[in-house]
């Protein structure tokens, strides 16, 4: 794959994550976080631990904000790479809803996956739980994102776990078992 279908292939996947969280939660929206260049609170739901076991220990504020609803706050959360090489990017969004999300959610992540998307359930994890894989790029640029998304309540928590590893392809196991237990702890403090 060349670079232009890469950069478009993650480019049309942002948007469609986009696109369906606003199609999740169409309502007036405020942003509560204010530019303070801190993370809401909620995100302290991950320990420094989970995070360096991620390879993703810097929080990223621009990219952590709380937006009230009028079904509820959606919340990000998210932390980057700073060190070594590679890009490492760890995105957490609890997202108010209805239980018919959790499908809605995964069903727009596999249908606009640029590469042949895999879906796994997990058990023991809110009151129902996915872990998603995506694969982009070729030897020299590849990205995988592993996504596990949980419903608990009438909530749905998604974390993201993106890396890039240079010359190579990322440890999946690696990055799922990162992903996991992030969203385990998240979900647990809920």
């Amino acid at each position: 794959m060349n670079r232009p279908l890469l950069v478009g292939g993650i480019a049309a996947g942002l948007l469609v994550f986009g696109g369906v969280v606003a199609a999740l939660t169409v309502s007036h929206v405020h942003d509560t976080n204010g530019g303070s260049g801190e993370q809401p609170a909620v995100c302290g739901n991950v320990s420094a631990a989970a995070l360096a076991r991620a390879r993703t220990p810097t929080p990223n504020t621009s990219g952590s904000y709380e937006t009230k609803l009028l079904n509820g706050v959606r919340t990000n959360c998210s932390w980057i790479r700073t060190e070594g090489p590679g890009l490492r990017n760890t995105d957490v969004s609890v997202l108010p809803g209805r239980e018919a999300d959790f499908d809605e959610f995964v069903r727009g992540h596999l249908s606009n996956a640029p590469d042949l998307p895999r879906q796994r359930p997990l058990e023991g994890l809110g009151d129902e739980a996915a872990v998603l894989q995506a694969e982009r790029g070729s030897s020299g640029e590849h990205f995988t994102e592993i996504s596990v998304v949980v419903r608990k309540d009438n909530r749905l928590v998604v974390v993201r776990h993106i890396a890039r590893e240079p010359g190579g392809k990322p440890d999946v196991a690696e990055l799922e078992a990162a992903a996991k237990g992030i969203a385990e702890e998240f979900v647990g403090k809920l």
